[in-house]
């Protein structure tokens, strides 16, 4: 699947090039409603939008105007023609034209989106929660990966606008559905009786320079002039919205696009895998403590430009800094039981000498950055002994490494000394394990109790019958880039795959699913099975007592049940994480417990 990105002045539409540019097909806006009135309406529009914007600020002054176009987002297979690209997202764009001659052109006013109108709606028979749909689609609209040509279809985020209401507006299905999008509400306390709400990417930054911000409130506005006459009257002459018409194209609209999403499936089902799916870990924790002290009446600051790396909670005169990243999320944990838990080999040494079953293993040094520092025994050359000893294929991973970077199983000398050349560029110490299998499960403790427990299984490509093995590969790791996370090495599959009777160039068939990696974590597109708040009493048990044993009050702790029968008789401790994500909740539509977390956390720091 590829974006295209069309524009066309808004002062040559009408009623035919409108058509044309959307390939004869519907689409339900305040610009298709003004397109087909007149194009005396489309003039008055532009006029009216410019009035608004030299009254609102210092623009006036400068003779500055607005030059407006239509742009839309279109959607489509590599293999179809442009005719029969899709329109999935439409707004206004605009240039900011001055008397000096220079131009400042930037995206605008989102107009409409299909999946706003299917949130909840079922696609094709099946109950679907479409805001992930258009999760799916939106944040690939910013990724230059491989299948869009290695380009983002949009290099700037435009801005949401809405009629403001008196209703709680931090609890509107709107708020709500712009959070799933990563969008969120703009304060702008010198222009507050304008009554529209501004929602931008939480990535832009226009919180500090609102008058950046007046192009938008002005085409926002003047929308709502038209589609929300009894809050915004109008004295340019513009006509109110004909809902009755486009009520009936947005029928149609609905029905053409179910029917696309129908025919594309599977490319779309092949494209959620290599989307950035990876959980946002800062911003979901930040939105989580933010909405837990709003359940509270806590006054929520973010002291990291938006990013939600550094936030405070203030309740009356007590305050509390949160962070997050290299800082634990969780004030309640203490460092000296999180610093043991991210050391895997302490970990382990620690619940061996406790007698609760671990996988066998060994650490071993990299580099030689602090080779006077410690014993020998457990350097560079001894990795490769101890890997002899125990026989190849080994499991390795980094000894203090998070979200499954560089956990890798191993299958040669020669794999192991190309995966020591690429981890020690990060890590200095790595884990050297046995490979086992059977079944993995991260189980949640908090305070001597278990909160829910899941089944972790790694993900895996599906073949469409054109891309090859490699390609797949390649798509997905273009997914990784700067996330932090080690890319999936193509030659380090080589040998699994011969031994399928398989090369890179191999070519899938449609629906043929293959594993390209062992790490099931959910940063890495890990997939969840079997989540529950009452797991088994072999899982708490064991879980507890390792939270027992770090003194950790919140942990995940990871363990693998090796048994034939899958039935728990025989577990061992994969490992210990003393700064759980909680992205698991949210990828299964838990928020509720994740929030619940959050407000006992708060109540008892403040």
């Amino acid at each position: 699947m590829i974006f295209q990105l069309r524009e066309i002045p808004l002062d040559s539409l009408n009623s035919i090039s409108f058509r044309a540019f959307y390939n004869n097909l519907e689409r339900y806006n305040v610009i298709t409603d003004i397109v087909l009135k007149n194009e005396t309406q489309v003039q008055l529009f532009i006029h009216r939008a410019n009035s608004l914007f030299q009254t609102l600020g210092q623009y006036d002054q400068n003779n500055n105007f607005l030059t407006i176009s239509v742009v839309s987002v279109f959607c489509k297979e590599n293999s179809e023609g442009d005719e029969l690209a899709f329109p999935i997202f439409d707004f206004l764009g605009f240039t900011v034209q001055s008397s000096t001659g220079n131009q400042e052109k930037k995206y605008g006013v989102m107009l409409s989106t299909y999946f706003h109108d299917l949130d909840r709606d079922m696609i094709a028979g099946a109950q679907v929660w479409n805001s992930q749909l258009a999760q799916l689609f939106w944040r690939s609209l910013f990724d230059p990966t491989k299948l869009n040509e290695g380009k983002p279809p949009l290099n700037q985020y435009p801005i949401f606008v809405f009629p403001k209401t008196n209703i709680d507006v931090q609890n509107s299905a709107t708020n709500h559905y712009m959070q799933d999008l990563d969008y969120r509400c703009i304060e702008i306390p010198d222009l507050e009786e304008r009554l529209v709400r501004l929602f931008h990417h939480s990535s832009a930054c226009y919180s500090n320079n609102h008058s950046l911000l007046l192009p938008f409130i002005a085409l926002g506005q003047t929308c709502l002039e038209i589609t929300r006459p009894d809050i915004y009257p109008s004295s340019a002459n513009l006509h109110p919205f004909k809902r009755e018409m486009l009520d009936l194209l947005k029928e149609k609209q609905k029905k053409q696009f179910t029917g696309w999403l129908e025919r594309h499936s599977s490319a779309i089902d092949i494209k959620k895998k290599y989307l950035k799916m990876i959980a946002k870990y800062i911003l979901e924790q930040s939105l989580l403590v933010q909405a837990a002290a709003q359940k509270l009446g806590y006054i929520y600051d973010d002291f990291d430009e938006g990013n939600g790396y550094l936030i405070r909670i203030t309740n009356g005169d007590k305050w509390v800094f949160l962070s997050s990243g290299l800082v634990c999320s969780y004030p309640i944990n203490s460092a000296t039981s999180v610093g043991l838990a991210s050391d895997k080999s302490h970990t382990t040494r620690i619940l061996t000498s406790l007698g609760y079953p671990c996988i066998p293993g060994s650490h071993f040094f990299v580099t030689n950055d602090h080779i006077n520092l410690r014993s020998p025994g457990h350097e560079y050359i001894d990795a490769f002994v101890y890997a002899d000893k125990i026989g190849y294929p080994v499991f390795c991973k980094p000894n203090s490494g998070s979200k499954g970077d560089y956990a890798e199983r191993v299958n040669s000398k020669k794999a192991f000394e190309q995966y020591i050349d690429r981890v020690k560029t990060k890590y200095e110490t790595i884990i050297v394990q046995n490979v086992i299998s059977g079944v993995e499960y991260r189980v949640f403790c908090f305070d001597n109790n278990v909160l829910f427990s899941y089944q972790k299984a790694p993900d895996f490509i599906v073949g469409d019958g054109n891309l090859s093995i490699k390609e797949h590969i390649d798509a997905y790791n273009n997914t990784l880039i700067g996330s932090g996370i080690s890319l999936i090495s193509a030659n380090a599959l080589k040998d699994s795959l011969h031994n399928k009777g398989m090369k890179l160039s191999s070519v899938l068939a449609t629906g043929e699913k293959l594993k390209i990696q062992y790490r099931a974590n959910v940063s890495t597109g890990g997939v969840i099975n079997e989540f529950t708040t009452t797991p088994r009493k072999e899982l708490m048990d064991l879980a507890l007592k390792c939270a027992t044993a770090l003194n950790l009050r919140i942990c995940g702790v990871d363990i693998m049940d090796v048994s034939n029968d899958c039935n728990l008789s025989d577990l061992v401790v994969v490992e210990v994480n003393g700064n759980p994500s909680l992205a698991s909740l949210l990828k299964t539509q838990h928020i509720n417990i994740a929030v619940e977390i959050w407000v006992k956390l708060l109540k008892e720091m403040l």
